[in-house]
């Protein structure tokens, strides 16, 4: 006598894809976790002030440069007929040259933003931890997103 069992349910192809629109949000999300972890260091390891408004004066001219980077992106896929910049999360696209577009828009226009419209500093090592820095983060995690996905499509 044979044990019945029920087969398990396996998730469709629909059903793990995520639609271009929440992709783009999570990765837009990830990115701004990425500034926001870039600035938290950054003020820590100098021991100047975490509060909300602090962080966020220093994070401003990151985040705007991130969205209008963002923008850019979207805009440029759509117009070569693309979905979003991330309709397909796990694939080399992620990186290049949707991630190092973001990394060198966030950092070139966000060290500009930061000296000419906020009017802080940009000393020679704060532009090279910058690229440093947002370099990892930022292309880093989509690296880290695609060879996971690749395992687990092998």
């Amino acid at each position: 006598m044979a044990l019945e069992t029920e087969p398990v349910p396996q998730r469709s192809d629909a059903a793990t894809r995520r639609s271009p629109g929440s992709a783009l949000a999570l990765t837009a999300l990830a990115d701004v976790a990425v500034i926001l972890a870039f600035v938290l260091m950054g003020r820590n390891s100098h021991e100047e002030g975490l509060s909300p408004a602090s962080v966020l004066g220093v994070a401003a001219p990151f985040l705007i440069a991130a969205a209008l980077s963002w923008a850019a992106l979207v805009l440029w896929h759509r117009s070569n007929g693309g979905e979003a910049a991330t309709a397909a999360l796990p694939s080399l696209r992620l990186v290049w040259p949707d991630g190092v577009t973001v990394w060198l828009g966030t950092a070139v226009l966000g060290l500009v933003l930061r000296g000419l419209v906020f009017g802080d500093g940009t000393a020679a090592s704060f532009v090279i931890v910058t690229g440093a820095v947002l370099g990892v983060g930022l292309v880093g995690w989509r690296v880290a997103v695609g060879v996971r996905s690749n395992r687990a499509g092998s």
